[in-house]
């Protein structure tokens, strides 16, 4: 390491040598060239001043000025210009090289850090990358979580009160992979447990609780969904006697009374985030409106909702809910579509009746079974409520049905030619009721 470190002495000495070498065998009438000007040895010390820096010319100097003075003692007249530009040299080109090696260095530590910084980025846009197609992947995930859920929540609205309690666990178990959950409703004061999923028959939940209990009666109060990490935040104490909730969601009627409550008591670690937390709270209003529709069919069992006719939902229960599915997609930022189908010269159309049973038929074989066929304000025009459907697909949706119905004829209906305008209108920010939607599928007409 040290020899390397004065490398430049032993360079110093070997061309030193050579060159004396040279003058020894070829210029013996000259000794140490003493007359010539430029100096050989000034060559010496440019190249180890320029090669090596400071310290290397000064040095170089200093030999060459020592070789070159043992050369003239006994010599008469000035001997001291050459020695003082053999120094001069080392020393200026010394500095002039230890400027350019520190130059150097800086300019290559500028290079290693763009490159390590380009590098780092690099990294950083491949981990951006990853993270935009796993959003990517999760958000389409999502969405066809949410299209799916909504599809089994309104399966719930044909089962009769007493089957949707367990049910609606079920959709809990199956869609957000919940372990163990229950189901409490308001009796009086007092939390009564109606059912549960996921303990053994060995493991008894406790079945009564106040209306003041933690969780459940923060949720009762607030009609909200409330979750352990709102009531950790809170500082509040220990949750008594009752088994640890994850979360707890109300489930509320029209009137906005809160009948009870579902809670979460496990679930995965990883599945608590606040994707979750949203899918749990939309699947306990699903579970409220379903709730609701199956206690206003028994109270009024005996009203009708449905066209004789055609067997398509009337109006009045179509402005129902249309108003319920546009307040849903509102609170969920949910799609929501309509359109609205309507016969061209419909009095000039002998056979009505059979008609309208048939476009009915048609609409139902050939729309999902969470949308909403009905007859609107006019008896030549039906209208479809299409939840979860953004509005570019609703003229999709459209432009087949259009498309089906003019290109075909029902029993009885052959020779009979008949003609429909099509309106179709989507959810849009700002609007504050489902009535602006209709108003503008109607101008589409």
């Amino acid at each position: 390491m040290t020899m390397r470190r004065y490398i430049y002495l032993w360079e110093t000495a070997l061309a030193l040598g050579i060159i004396v070498g040279v003058n020894y065998l070829f210029f013996q009438d000259r000794p140490g060239f003493i007359d010539v000007n430029p100096h050989p040895y000034l060559m010496v010390v440019v190249l180890m001043g320029a090669r090596y820096g400071y310290l290397a010319g000064l040095s170089s100097g200093i030999i060459s000025t020592l070789l070159y003075l043992s050369y003239t003692l006994g010599e008469g007249g000035s001997k001291f210009l050459i020695p003082i530009e053999l120094l001069a040299a080392g020393v200026v080109l010394g500095l002039i090289g230890d400027y350019h090696k520190e130059r150097h260095m800086q300019v290559e530590k500028e290079k290693t850090d763009v490159s390590n910084r380009l590098r780092e980025l690099e990294v950083q846009n491949a981990a951006l990358s990853d993270s935009y197609n796993e959003l990517k992947r999760r958000i389409v995930g999502q969405e066809e979580t949410v299209i799916t859920l909504y599809g089994a929540a309104k399966s719930l609205e044909s089962l009769e009160v007493e089957d949707l309690y367990p049910a609606i666990l079920e959709l809990l178990v199956k869609y957000l992979n919940i372990e163990q959950c229950s189901l409490y409703l308001v009796e009086g004061d007092k939390f009564h447990l109606k059912t549960y999923k996921g303990w053994p028959q060995s493991d008894k939940l406790h079945e009564v609780y106040s209306l003041d209990t933690p969780m459940m009666g923060e949720a009762f109060k607030k009609r909200r969904v409330v979750t352990m990490r709102d009531f950790i935040l809170k500082g509040q104490g220990e949750m008594s006697n009752q088994v640890e909730i994850i979360m707890s969601a109300p489930l509320t009627l029209s009137n906005n009374e809160v009948i009870g409550v579902i809670n979460i008591e496990k679930m995965p670690f990883f599945q608590f985030n606040p994707s979750t937390v949203r899918l749990f709270a939309m699947m306990a209003n699903w579970a409220s409106m379903a709730l609701n529709n199956a206690f206003r069919f028994q109270i009024t069992k005996d009203k009708n909702i449905e066209d004789e006719i055609t067997g398509a939902y009337n109006y009045k229960y179509f402005e129902k809910r249309m108003e319920e599915e546009f307040n849903r997609a509102q609170r969920y930022s949910l799609p929501l579509s309509i359109i609205l189908m309507k016969i061209q010269d419909y009095e000039d159309i002998s056979d009505k009746i059979k008609l309208l049973k048939y476009i009915a038929h048609v609409l139902h074989r050939n729309l999902r079974d969470v949308d909403i066929v009905a007859r609107y304000r006019s008896e030549d025009t039906f209208a479809m409520v299409l939840p979860v459907t953004p509005d570019e697909n609703a003229h999709i949706i459209m432009q087949r049905m259009e498309e089906m119905v003019e290109s075909s004829s029902g029993p009885g209906l052959e020779g009979i030619p008949f003609k429909f305008k099509f309106g179709a209108a989507g959810i849009k920010p700002g609007m504050k009721s489902y009535t602006e939607m209709l108003d503008d599928a109607q101008k589409a007409l």
